[in-house]
């Protein structure tokens, strides 16, 4: 099956090279830390599968399948486009249950998440094409202690969602904690 033509035709061009650019990352950083390369890089690849669909057909996915919608995304139902995408991928294309979780939590991590799960969450925040200049050191980190560059990652989206007064998902938060008292 050719996933990049499916994703070509599905997404604008801007979203399709942000996803090939996460999934080239990905496969680097599976390298590094002994995952499937070819795994993570069709994760990285598939993680926006459903970022381009409206709200409604987001939330659709979330009352058809009957997810609980967690309060951090009410009223920014965009941010469950990693649940809705994995429930797309997981019916037309039966993803196995790592891929899932990965896509599904790549726009916020879960508490206890797998390896996959921070492959693909650091790759989305750290591909090549985001320029910001904070991002440098911690792709150089993300190459030598994933652990410290997820770390990082989740610091400065807490302090950038506590700085526009916006709902932070608990369980980053709670994952934060724990890797501070692990790391710091």
């Amino acid at each position: 099956m050719d996933y990049k033509e499916i994703l070509e035709e599905k997404l604008s061009e801007f979203r399709y090279n942000h996803s090939l650019r996460v999934a080239e990352y990905a496969k680097k950083l599976a390298n590094i830390y002994n995952y499937d390369e070819d795994e993570a890089y069709l994760t990285g690849l598939l993680h926006d599968y459903a970022k381009e669909l409206d709200d409604k057909e987001i939330l659709d996915i979330f009352v058809r399948t009957k997810e609980p919608i967690d309060d951090s995304i009410i009223g920014r139902i965009n941010l469950g486009h990693g649940y809705a995408g994995a429930v797309l991928l997981k019916e037309k294309f039966d993803i196995n249950d790592m891929m899932f979780g990965a896509i599904k939590y790549h726009t916020f991590l879960r508490y206890e998440p797998t390896l996959l799960e921070k492959i693909i969450f650091v790759a989305d925040k750290l591909e090549e094409g985001r320029t910001e200049s904070y991002l440098d050191e911690i792709r150089k980190i993300s190459l030598v202690d994933l652990d410290k560059a997820v770390l990082l990652l989740l610091k400065s989206r807490i302090n950038y969602l506590s700085e526009k007064s916006l709902p932070i998902c608990l369980d980053s938060i709670a994952l934060y904690n724990k890797l501070v008292g692990r790391l710091c």
